[in-house]
């Protein structure tokens, strides 16, 4: 095998990208970027060349996609069948049976991360509500937003990403539900597999902080009472907590006695309107063992992002702190004659105007890298961390020397507009609240659904192309005001895009090395047979996918594929349909796919957990693929 140079720095070049993604220590996105940037100057590419990706049709096709799934995933009509769809099923397989069908079948047409953000809290819900533990479900919900994925061309980024190779080759695109016949046989097994075997493997973990929080706050929250005899009334607030040894990261929430309810007031020198705080009646007929539910007058509540430090302590102050009571051992050795604590109690939350939300942070997170209770981070959000877990990690301890990171479970308390503040923010992945109750339906919530059962159908007919019906959906939903440009250009996943166009640029810059046709003549020259080649094009790419994206094995295992199909003077079908199944359907690394991420800390898993329940179903969609894919898609 002789290559030239610049096959043999693109060699390298491609070995020293999978070592650095390997590590997962950089943004995934600059790295492939700078690999297609160095190899578009080694290889002296055309401008057409190395750009073509970023004018490429699956490339458009994904970015107008985000737009269309977020208008049909935000519908009332989607949230209410999917709350429905468990009926009344008690028994938990017969449930996990019942959405993993339905996540199957919706993913084969909606983007994977807003899927799985959707059907999270209804999972969540029903699990409490029949006190099973959502750990039995979650990772279940990961994988069938995979392998519902592959059923169509839409399902996956990496489907498109294929696609677009594909076309820059000038080879006839896969039909709109080719990989059906691969896809949901597979898919099947995968849901029989994690209905039976995979229940039995995966762990119980509880319910979760979310749930324990909403049923023993006190476990997340202290707080303490001024009275008229502490003598550091006047004082800054975190001057008295610094006295006390009290971080001032632990307050959360300050609730003022004596309040006028008026349309502005002044706190020591502040400025602060009716706009900005919460004015909340306590009822006479709560009872609760904690020192807010006793008071009976109005009161401010002070998030965090209202108090610095010129605010000062009051009389009736309570100051609501994110630890147990148990942990302030210092508070006895001081003099705190005028201070009293106590447990905050869950009825107290709701007097409060206040609840506890749970939030999986998203790499796009502009709080990456920080600590977890920094103040940019409570300001930004106006909420106070009181809880947080991490690769089924408990880190509530640790909360001040947590640095933020992806995939994280934060507890917080906040407003009760959080939620829907933030629930359709790129900064996370999922935003969890208790009880979330459904609008009532009208008409017109249906037509997103009509108008995108038609986009699909259209190019399913061949009448029309996919990314001519994507971007005529998308003017649908700009002329009936379904969306406007900013949400627009907020939901569509711009470092993806990226991605999937720097990895077009690689796979352009692999065919014009030769390396592709190096290796195929040389395993050509061994006879190696089509069907044992179709076994290793799936079984690397589905290594490289576990090991670091599954977008970046996409683009590297399929230049030499299709350069395999053409010196065997084969059918390129067959190995474009394995390299889309191996470099989607990877399971046994969380690292490498969002929905992973965002289900590994509410569910409380462990790395080793993923293993458990990945490797065996790798191992099926492996043989599997290798047997289904030559029978079906003749070379």
């Amino acid at each position: 095998m002789t290559l030239s140079w610049q096959g043999i720095t693109t060699i390298a070049t491609i070995g020293l990208l999978f070592g650095v993604l390997s590590l997962n220590k950089y943004n995934d996105t600059l790295v492939i970027f700078i690999a297609y940037i160095f190899l578009w100057n080694i290889n002296k590419m055309s401008s057409n060349d190395a750009l073509g990706g970023f004018g490429n049709s699956g490339m458009l096709t994904v970015g107008v996609l985000f737009v269309n799934v977020h208008i049909l995933s935000r519908t009332n009509a989607i949230n209410s069948f999917c709350s429905k769809v468990f009926g009344n099923s008690k028994s938990p397989r017969v449930g996990m049976t019942r959405f993993l069908i339905l996540v199957n079948v919706l993913s084969a047409f909606l983007n994977n991360t807003p899927l799985v953000a959707l059907m999270m809290p209804i999972v969540r819900d029903w699990a409490r509500k029949h006190n099973f533990p959502r750990s039995k479900f979650l990772i279940p919900l990961s994988y069938a937003a995979i392998t519902g994925g592959m059923i169509t061309v839409i399902g996956t980024s990496t489907n498109l990403l294929v696609q677009g190779i594909l076309v820059q080759r000038k080879l006839k695109p896969m039909g709109f539900f080719d990989l059906a016949l691969v896809a949901l046989p597979m898919a099947t097994i995968s849901t029989i597999f994690l209905v039976t075997i995979g229940y039995w493997i995966l762990p119980d973990n509880g319910i979760g902080m979310l749930g324990k929080a909403t049923q023993t706050s006190e476990d997340y929250l202290t707080e303490i009472c001024v009275s008229k005899d502490f003598s550091g009334i006047g004082s800054p607030i975190f001057t008295v907590l610094k006295k006390l040894k009290i971080n001032k990261s632990s307050l959360v929430q300050v609730w003022r006695k004596n309040m006028d309810d008026e349309n502005c007031l002044e706190i020591d020198g502040i400025e602060i309107t009716t706009k900005d705080i919460e004015m909340v009646d306590v009822q006479d007929d709560v009872t609760s063992i904690s020192l807010l539910s006793s008071l009976k007058d109005k009161f401010m509540k002070l998030d965090i992002n209202q108090i610095n430090d010129g605010v000062t302590i009051r009389e009736g102050d309570r100051l609501i702190l994110s630890c147990k009571l148990d942990t302030l051992q210092n508070f006895r050795r001081f003099k705190t004659n005028g201070l009293s604590i106590g447990d905050v109690h869950p009825s107290d939350m709701k007097n409060s105007m206040s609840e506890f939300c749970e939030i999986v942070v998203s790499h796009r997170n502009p709080h990456i890298g920080k600590p977890v209770n920094c103040d940019d981070f409570r300001n930004a959000y106006s909420c106070g961390v009181v809880g947080a877990r991490r690769h089924g990690v408990d880190m509530t301890q640790f909360l001040d020397n947590t640095v933020l990171k992806p995939g994280d479970t934060l507890l917080v308390l906040t407003s009760p507009t959080f939620s829907q503040k933030f629930k359709n923010s790129h900064d996370f992945y999922v935003v969890c609240t208790v009880g979330n109750v459904l609008k009532p339906l009208t008409w017109w919530d249906y037509f997103p659904i009509v108008i995108f059962m038609a986009m699909i159908s259209l190019p399913a007919a061949e009448i029309i192309t996919m990314e001519q019906s994507a971007m005529t959906v998308a003017a649908l939903a700009f002329i009936f005001r379904w969306i406007d440009m900013d949400t627009a250009l907020e939901v569509i996943d711009w470092s993806l895009l990226i991605m999937i166009a720097s990895s077009i640029g690689i796979s352009r810059a692999m065919e014009l090395s030769g390396l592709g046709l190096e290796i195929a003549n040389f395993l050509k020259s061994l006879n190696t047979s089509l069907w044992t080649i179709n076994f290793l094009v799936y079984l690397v790419a589905l290594i490289m996918t576990e090991i670091v994206t599954n977008n970046a094995a996409a683009a590297i295992i399929m230049p030499i594929a299709l350069d395999i199909a053409k010196v065997y003077s084969a059918s390129y079908r067959p190995f474009a349909i394995t390299v889309m199944m191996a470099s989607s359907c990877g399971f046994a690394v969380p690292f490498g796919y969002a929905t992973h991420l965002m289900v590994m800390s509410p569910g409380g898993y462990k790395f080793l957990d993923f293993i458990k329940i990945g490797i065996p179903l790798d191992i099926i969609y492996l043989v599997g693929c290798a047997l289904l894919v030559p029978i079906l898609y003749p070379f």
